[in-house]
Parts: structure tokens; C-alpha cells; sequence
């Protein structure tokens, strides 16, 4: 009796925040393109506007006021897209599931090449860090650009919360002629830093990018709180990176800014979402993932990002990323497309196989430190080993410039 009471409390509870119709009732079977194992395990959905004024709840209000009205735009988006008096907000479908990456060395990149592999031979280490490594992470970004390049994905790259440019200047290298850069930062101003979460610095940033090769009438660069902002810059953009504040209204609202100004076959890069100490960010992340009207779907997992691109995407992009895992050292990179062991409960049915699922949607996923079971023992991501993947992906070259000049001389002496 006294469970039966403490369940009925709860599901008093929950029908008290669940909007008119129920959670099952706002999701549709997932998209052609969703990758989903099963109809049952699938999110593709489009979300209708929830009911009743306690829909979303914000404890900032400034911000929550932001992030409301965003939403409310891309609501009206999506409302005039189905009644086909505007142009569809749903990104088309891509032309191929298998599409091959681009050569690194017949791309049109924007800055030079030399600046380029300078970055990813050593040159973050001249740049105060953030909280994990970028190497892998730019690696994995380096060969997004080159499958968005061979699919015709165009599009700027930015990133808000960019602290001192550490990532930020080798997601610049990624950018083709023409395309637009952008980043945003409170910077100095760090009483709009209402949670904590880094500590950006102007001077250092600009002369990063300085001293790196990044400049340009494409590049736009604004200082000040994402709360704050209507537009980024004019632009939309292909890679998108969201680091700026960790509190749930301000990840709700950097994910629907993001996603307001993707381009079609776009990605955004979320940092944090999986990092306990930045409770925030996961929060804002599921509260978004319900409320936007448009489904994203994660095909990354991992390096402390999560990587998502819109539903119709998916197969395209967890394909590409999939097929990347046979092509450079995998064990080395802590990348893994199924669990190392069988304590998957979503295991795909009649298949027998073990993937990772979240959402119903399949990704892959990269670690900084695992569990080698055949060892019982933790290793280490190969931090040289993920430099040079990202150096053969943003160049072509095996090695950097200064490594083959002294095997050259030693083989000389």
C-alpha cells in the first residue's frame, strides 16, 4: 500500500509538468535518414509548441526571456514551413550515405597552409588551455570538413566561448575561401561570466589569432553575452562550437541560436554536456532537445563534446565518422563504434549487434582515458598519434615540417 501511494504521488508529480497530450504524444516515428535500429528506439520528430505557461521554466528571467522568444521564432519557422508559405526550416536529405572525404590538398582553404600545420605541429601549446586536449577533437573536426567539402556543405565556422583561441584557431583553419569566422566571448567583461566557466581574455585571443595566420575582412569577432545576441554576424555556418556560460538557460539558449543559423548538412560542437562538473550544460541540452521544434540528432560522442547535425543528416554524417575509425589508429584515439563489452541494454534487435544509441540514435564515441579490458588497466589517449591524424587531415603531410627536415639531416650525417 505504501508503494502504491508513493506512485501515485509521482505520477501526480509528473503529469503536473507534462504538457497537454503527454511527452509519447509529441514524438513521431524518426526520418528516413535517422539510422535508428528500430522504429521504437527512434526520436526523429518535429515537436509541436508544448502547452501551458509552465512549458519551460528558467530561473533567470533575462535570459529566459531570450531564450522564449528565440524559440518562439523558430516555432513560427517551422508553422509557416508546413503550411508552404515559407521556405522548409527541415534540412533536405543528403545525396549519399558513403560520401568520401575530399583531398585536404585540392581544397580551397581560406588561410595558409603553413599557419595551417603550424597549429596542428605544436602550436596550442603556446596557448593557455581549456579543460581538455584539442588535438582529437580537431582531428575529428578537420575530417567533417573535408566529407562536408566532398558533399558541397557550405557555410561558415564560429564559436562562442572561445576563452583564449585555442580551438577556435584550428576550427579557423578549416574555413574555404569564402566562408565566414566568427566568435564571440564576454572576454574581459567577466560580470556577464554569471557562472564561472572560463576566463577569456581579448589580448590573448586576438594575439593568438594574430600569430596564427587568422585574419580577414570574413572574421567577426564580438564581445559580449550570447544571451545578448539576435544574429551571429549575418552568417549561418557548417561547424558551429557552443562553449560559452554552462547554466541551463544559457546552453538552452546558445543551442537554439546555433541552430537558428546552421546551414543545410551543418553541425554544432557542444562542450560539457557529459562533464559532472557542469551540471548545467546537460541540463539545458535535454531541456532544449525537447522543446525545439526541429530534431538534431548526436552521431558523436565524446572528447568532452557531443556532436549533432539535423535528423536527415544523421546516416550520412555517423557513416562517415564510422568509416573514419578503420582508416587511422583507433585504439590509439580512444574511438570505438560498439561497446567493449555486453552491458549495452539497447542492443539492436535481431541483429546481435552492440551499438551506442542515444536517442535512438547511433553514434560513435572517443575517450581521453579507457578501461583496456584485455589488461584491466587505464590508458591514456596518444596525444602525438591524434596530432598527426589531424595534421594528415588538414594537409595531406605524414609528418610535420620539422620532423622530416631532421630524419632528412639524419639520414645525411
Amino acid at each position: 500500500a505504501g508503494r502504491s501511494a508513493a506512485r501515485g504521488a509521482r505520477d501526480r508529480r509528473v503529469a503536473a509538468h507534462v504538457p497537454a497530450g503527454g511527452h509519447a504524444a509529441q514524438r513521431a516515428p524518426p526520418g528516413p535518414g535517422s539510422a535508428a535500429p528500430s522504429a521504437a528506439a527512434g526520436r526523429g520528430r518535429v515537436v509541436p509548441p508544448p502547452a501551458g505557461p509552465r512549458a519551460v521554466r528558467f530561473l533567470d528571467e533575462a535570459v529566459g526571456a531570450a531564450v522564449l522568444r528565440r524559440l518562439e521564432e523558430q516555432r513560427l519557422r517551422v508553422s509557416l514551413a508546413q503550411d508552404g508559405s515559407a521556405d522548409m526550416v527541415e534540412h533536405p536529405t543528403p545525396p549519399a550515405a558513403d560520401a568520401p572525404a575530399a583531398d585536404p590538398q585540392a581544397m580551397d582553404w581560406q588561410f595558409g597552409e603553413e599557419h595551417r600545420v603550424a597549429w596542428a605541429c605544436g602550436g596550442t601549446e603556446k596557448v593557455a588551455a581549456g579543460s581538455e586536449a584539442v588535438h582529437p577533437v580537431m582531428a575529428l573536426l578537420a575530417r567533417l570538413t573535408r566529407v562536408q567539402s566532398s558533399l558541397g556543405v557550405r557555410g561558415g565556422v564560429g564559436e562562442v566561448g572561445v576563452h583564449h583561441g585555442m580551438l577556435f584557431v584550428g576550427l579557423a583553419h578549416l574555413a574555404q575561401k569564402g566562408e565566414g569566422v566568427y566568435a564571440a566571448d564576454v572576454f574581459e567583461d567577466q560580470g556577464l561570466n554569471v557562472d564561472g566557466s572560463g576566463n577569456g581574455d581579448r589580448a590573448a585571443f586576438d594575439a593568438a589569432c594574430a600569430a596564427n595566420g587568422v585574419s580577414g575582412a570574413d572574421m567577426t569577432v564580438v564581445s559580449g553575452s550570447t544571451a545578448d545576441l539576435d544574429t551571429l554576424g549575418g552568417m549561418t555556418f557548417r561547424i558551429f562550437s557552443v562553449d560559452a556560460g554552462h547554466t541551463r538557460e544559457l546552453t538552452f539558449n546558445d543551442l537554439t541560436l546555433a541552430a537558428c543559423h546552421l546551414a543545410p548538412g551543418g553541425v554544432i560542437v557542444l562542450d560539457d554536456v557529459l562533464n559532472l562538473d557542469w551540471s548545467g550544460v546537460v541540463d539545458g541540452y535535454f531541456s532544449w532537445q525537447h522543446y525545439f521544434p526541429v530534431d538534431f540528432a548526436p552521431f558523436f560522442v565524446g572528447y568532452n563534446k557531443v556532436v549533432l547535425c539535423h535528423r536527415s543528416w544523421h546516416a550520412t554524417y555517423y557513416s562517415a565518422i564510422k568509416q573514419w575509425t578503420g582508416e587511422v589508429p583507433a585504439a590509439e584515439l580512444g574511438l570505438m563504434d560498439e561497446p567493449a563489452i555486453n552491458k549495452n541494454p539497447h542492443r539492436a534487435e535481431g541483429a546481435g549487434e552492440q551499438v551506442f544509441l542515444w536517442g535512438g540514435y547511433r553514434y560513435v564515441t572517443g575517450s581521453t582515458r579507457w578501461l583496456d579490458f584485455s589488461r584491466w588497466k587505464y590508458v591514456d589517449l596518444n596525444l602525438t598519434t591524434a596530432a598527426k591524424v589531424w595534421l594528415k587531415e588538414v594537409s595531406g603531410r605524414d609528418q610535420c615540417p620539422e620532423a622530416a627536415g631532421s630524419k632528412k639531416r639524419g639520414g645525411a650525417g
